[in-house]
């Protein structure tokens, strides 16, 4: 065939995989992250229960506003976006020092 192709073959793919999570069955396991992040789904799912519950029964309150921390949870989209705004800036300042440092081009001394 043209370009050195064979028209039909039968390929059989082989691989080997040195892994216990390439046997049947086998897995890695649970890691440390894996299991932090558990026990924070966990934690956080008794939270919401425990704050909705208590404010349902002690409180008063019914829907939405039975979550625990109600206001502070509305708020959260806004901290973050707040926080990343922040990070962003410090960081563009820090690049900008260091390239000032590393080009000698010092603006302290160019005002005088």
């Amino acid at each position: 065939m043209p370009g050195g192709t064979q028209g039909t073959t039968k390929c059989i793919l082989e691989f080997r995989v040195n892994s216990p999570a390439g046997c049947p069955g086998g897995s890695f396991g649970y890691n440390k992250s894996t299991s932090i992040l558990l026990w924070l789904i966990l934690f956080f799912g008794i939270y919401f229960a425990a704050g909705t519950g208590y404010n349902i029964k002690q409180n008063n309150l019914s829907g939405k506003e039975a979550i625990p921390n109600i206001e502070f949870w509305r708020s959260f989209p806004a901290l973050v976006m707040d926080g990343v705004a922040y990070t962003l800036q410090t960081l563009k300042s820090l690049v900008a020092f260091v390239k000032r440092k590393i080009s000698g081009n010092n603006q302290q001394y160019n005002d005088l």
